[in-house]
């Protein structure tokens, strides 16, 4: 087993992020007393700290919208609420539940590294499809489960996978 020596700093960091992760309730909310990962020598990624990429807090979530993620093609940040497993693989939104509005958007990972040409997160290469056939952000509300990651610049954020589907011109299926 590993074993960990924390300085005074590695303590104040961990319980700074501590502080933010027991932050977010809700009855779908699962915190994870191990999900955090202090390391004291943090390492520079492009000038920055390099994100704490750990598992934080999960949730099941519906996406119920999206937009575009300004300068970036294929990717976008998605609206939600918190949803809840019923009975029989149903799900409903958790009355008074988390949304986007109080914790944030969602991203999906699969787009993570999507552009405007060539093979996407979801395998379609975009570069070979027929004029007017274009790779589409999540929809039809689906839930899915989300993940609590802090990224590079001390924000945390939601992370959640789900395939990016293709549209086909109006009219024109194979």
């Amino acid at each position: 087993m590993t074993q960990y020596v924390f300085t005074e700093a590695d303590k104040r960091e961990f319980n700074r992020l501590r502080k933010k992760i027991d932050s977010i309730k809700g009855p779908g909310v699962v915190n994870t007393p191990t999900a955090i990962y202090v390391n004291s020598q943090t390492r520079q990624h492009g000038g920055r700290r390099r994100a704490n990429q750990q598992a934080g807090p999960s949730m099941w979530i519906r996406i119920t919208g999206y937009a575009a993620i300004t300068g970036a093609t294929n990717r976008w940040k998605y609206q939600w609420v918190e949803s809840q497993l019923v009975d029989d693989g149903m799900w409903e939104d958790v009355p008074d539940g988390n949304t986007h509005a109080d914790l944030g958007v969602a991203y999906n990972s699969i787009e993570a590294n999507n552009s405007d040409s060539g093979v996407q997160g979801n395998s379609t290469n975009v570069s070979t499809l027929p004029p007017g056939y274009s790779l589409q952000p999540v929809q039809g509300n689906p839930v899915v489960q989300a993940t609590l990651v802090e990224d590079c610049n001390d924000v945390l954020v939601w992370i959640f996978s789900y395939e990016n589907g293709v549209s086909a011109p109006e009219g024109n299926c194979p």
